[in-house]
Protein backbone atom coordinates (compact mmCIF):
# COMPACT_ATOMS: atom_id res chain seq x y z
CA UNK A 1 0.00 0.00 0.00
CA UNK A 2 1.61 3.18 -0.68
CA UNK A 3 2.27 6.39 1.62
CA UNK A 4 -0.97 8.18 -0.10
CA UNK A 5 -3.33 5.30 -0.11
CA UNK A 6 -2.53 4.96 3.69
CA UNK A 7 -2.82 8.50 4.10
CA UNK A 8 -6.15 8.51 2.43
CA UNK A 9 -7.79 5.85 4.22
CA UNK A 10 -6.79 7.39 7.92
CA UNK A 11 -8.00 11.03 7.15
CA UNK A 12 -11.56 9.04 6.11
CA UNK A 13 -11.34 7.00 9.30
CA UNK A 14 -10.85 9.91 10.76
CA UNK A 15 -13.55 11.88 9.67
CA UNK A 16 -15.82 8.82 9.89
CA UNK A 17 -15.19 8.82 13.32
CA UNK A 18 -15.59 12.62 14.21
CA UNK A 19 -18.69 12.93 12.51
CA UNK A 20 -20.57 9.79 14.46
CA UNK A 21 -18.67 11.68 17.92
CA UNK A 22 -20.15 15.25 16.86
CA UNK A 23 -23.26 14.15 15.06
CA UNK A 24 -22.69 16.04 12.23
CA UNK A 25 -20.06 16.36 8.96
CA UNK A 26 -16.56 17.85 9.65
CA UNK A 27 -13.71 18.41 7.20
CA UNK A 28 -10.45 18.02 7.49
CA UNK A 29 -9.73 21.79 7.69
CA UNK A 30 -11.16 21.41 11.16
CA UNK A 31 -9.88 21.33 14.51
CA UNK A 32 -11.00 19.86 17.27
CA UNK A 33 -11.12 21.98 20.16
CA UNK A 34 -12.76 24.78 18.06
CA UNK A 35 -15.54 21.98 17.10
CA UNK A 36 -15.93 22.23 21.38
CA UNK A 37 -14.18 19.06 21.32
CA UNK A 38 -13.29 17.64 25.15
CA UNK A 39 -11.32 14.64 26.54
CA UNK A 40 -14.73 12.08 26.08
CA UNK A 41 -15.08 12.88 22.69
CA UNK A 42 -11.65 12.67 22.25
CA UNK A 43 -11.73 8.81 24.16
CA UNK A 44 -14.53 8.19 21.67
CA UNK A 45 -12.65 8.93 18.32
CA UNK A 46 -9.42 7.75 19.51
CA UNK A 47 -11.36 4.14 20.40
CA UNK A 48 -13.48 4.26 16.72
CA UNK A 49 -10.03 5.04 14.80
CA UNK A 50 -8.13 2.47 16.96
CA UNK A 51 -10.92 -0.23 15.72
CA UNK A 52 -11.07 0.85 11.99
CA UNK A 53 -7.48 1.14 12.00
CA UNK A 54 -6.68 -1.79 13.66
CA UNK A 55 -3.98 -0.18 15.73
CA UNK A 56 -3.20 2.04 18.72
CA UNK A 57 -3.26 5.63 17.98
CA UNK A 58 -1.98 8.68 20.49
CA UNK A 59 -5.27 10.64 21.46
CA UNK A 60 -3.09 13.51 23.23
CA UNK A 61 -2.20 14.00 18.98
CA UNK A 62 -5.70 15.30 19.30
CA UNK A 63 -5.21 18.29 21.39
CA UNK A 64 -2.16 19.35 20.12
CA UNK A 65 -2.66 19.18 16.24
CA UNK A 66 -4.47 22.22 13.66
CA UNK A 67 -6.52 20.07 12.03
CA UNK A 68 -7.98 16.21 11.69
CA UNK A 69 -5.61 16.42 8.30
CA UNK A 70 -2.59 17.45 10.68
CA UNK A 71 -3.74 14.35 13.04
CA UNK A 72 -4.22 11.95 9.97
CA UNK A 73 -0.63 12.68 9.13
CA UNK A 74 0.96 12.24 12.20
CA UNK A 75 -1.02 9.12 12.55
CA UNK A 76 0.64 7.77 9.05
CA UNK A 77 3.81 8.93 10.14
CA UNK A 78 3.64 6.83 12.88
CA UNK A 79 2.41 3.67 10.83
Amino acid sequence: MSGDTAKTKSIDVILLAASEVFQRPVAASDNFLELDGNSLKAVHIAARVEQLLEREIDLSILFDVGSFAEFAELIDEDA
